[in-house]
């Protein structure tokens, strides 16, 4: 529902909301007042909320509840949110320092939810009052840079979650492996939505705004198409598998975690380097005979950085492997469901016909020596079990 319909519904228009907003808030040349939220947006229904905000210099405005005044047009209730021009700077000011440093994905949840809402509420809103002083204020925010800030926090997060799945494998605990990578998933949907520079955040737009990706949303995306619409793809990954023994919940896990790798470093790709040559995704239409390519582990990871591809083990030391655009593309196959043939005709047509063979060989000699492979699901505790009798009997005897 767009804002305009939402009036229309409550039988009220915008003057005379402005008009309400004069007399009671008592507004001055210097005050600013801006419509923003789902309404504005297109996402809300009949029962959003009207979100308005006053951003003003002056200490006088008797709040009704804590920074917000309620106004009362016809029968519809708005809060007027009231933030001081000194913290809108303020925070913009923090924006832009962020968008200067060198980039370090874990500075972007210096930011907190609030900054992050009103810093995407000020670029996507309309004004009332003031609207010189507010386009100026608008005009700070960069619609990409709020896509980058949107996919930084889903890198930072992403990457603590891959380090918890694998320690989760390890420990035998699949039903913290399920929540934590439906958790996953949902800051890799963040980071594709932000690849199509959508800035608003908000979990519960997720859906709304992958519905509006255009059904080629898988063009450019490296790995093998899924073939059907985004939505689907992200309510096909959030459905729970149909057992919770260890191995569905651990192939479940394994399946966000090789999506992830496909996503992260496209986004990266993407609005870090809106020049480069766009990739692509792998043909369609194979038959997916042989055997299968092997996992990459739970917590190894691929970035965009400084203008190549990295494949690394996100936790203890280990190498970092440089990448090529098509070696990355060829790398995002590895989900333990690819065959090794469907991934040599896409390396031939890569490259040619001669050497795509030659270089998944290469790839899988690459992952076999930065010992990169996905583990099996062991519980180590158990494991201990089962073996503690005969460690203790050993024991005994080198001690007797």
């Amino acid at each position: 529902m767009q804002l305009a319909e939402f009036l229309n519904l409550q039988r009220i228009t915008l003057d005379e909301i402005i008009e309400k907003a004069k007399t009671s808030l008592q507004l001055t040349p210097d005050d600013v007042l801006f419509v923003c939220g789902s309404l504005v947006e297109g996402l809300g229904n009949e029962k959003s909320d009207l979100d308005l905000f006053l951003v003003t210099s002056r200490q006088d405005i008797q709040c009704t509840s804590p920074n917000a005044v309620m106004l009362i047009v016809r029968r519809c209730r708005i809060d007027v949110r009231v933030v001081q021009r000194s913290a809108v700077e303020e925070l913009i000011k923090r924006f832009h320092d962020w968008t200067a440093e060198l980039r370090q994905p874990r500075n972007a949840i210096l930011f907190s939810y609030d900054d992050r809402k009103l810093l995407n509420r000020i670029r996507v809103g309309e004004p009332l009052w003031g609207a010189e002083n507010y386009r100026k204020l608008q005009d700070q925010i960069n619609l990409t840079d709020l896509a980058k800030h949107r996919l930084d926090c889903a890198r930072y997060h992403a990457g603590t979650i891959q380090v918890d799945l694998a320690g989760l494998r390890s420990a035998g605990d699949q039903y913290s492996m399920l929540f934590a990578s439906q958790e996953l998933l949902g800051h890799t949907v963040d980071a594709l939505l932000a690849g199509h520079h959508y800035p608003n955040f908000m979990a519960k737009w997720r859906v709304r705004q992958l519905m509006d990706l255009p059904s080629q949303w898988e063009l450019e995306l490296p790995g093998r198409p899924f073939e059907i619409s985004a939505m689907d793809v992200y309510l096909s990954l959030h459905s729970a598998p149909q057992t919770l023994s260890p191995s569905a919940i651990f192939n479940h896990a394994q399946r966000i975690v090789a999506f992830s790798r496909r996503v992260l470093p496209w986004a990266e790709y993407r609005l870090l380097g809106p020049n480069s040559i766009p990739l692509n995704a792998a043909s369609t239409g194979h038959t997916m005979t042989g055997q299968p390519l092997p996992h990459l582990d739970l917590d190894v990871a691929i970035r965009y950085r400084n203008g190549s591809f990295e494949l690394f083990r996100l936790q203890g030391k280990g190498e970092i492997f440089s990448l090529s655009e098509k070696e990355y593309s060829l790398l995002c196959l590895f989900d333990g469901e690819t065959s090794r043939d469907y991934a040599i005709r896409e390396a031939e047509r890569l490259v040619d016909k001669d050497t795509g063979s030659d270089l998944i060989e290469a790839l899988m000699a690459l992952v076999q020596h930065g010992e990169l492979e996905g583990k099996s699901f062991l519980n180590e505790s158990a494991l201990r079990e089962i073996l503690r009798p005969g460690l203790e009997a050993r024991k005994k005897t080198s001690t007797g």
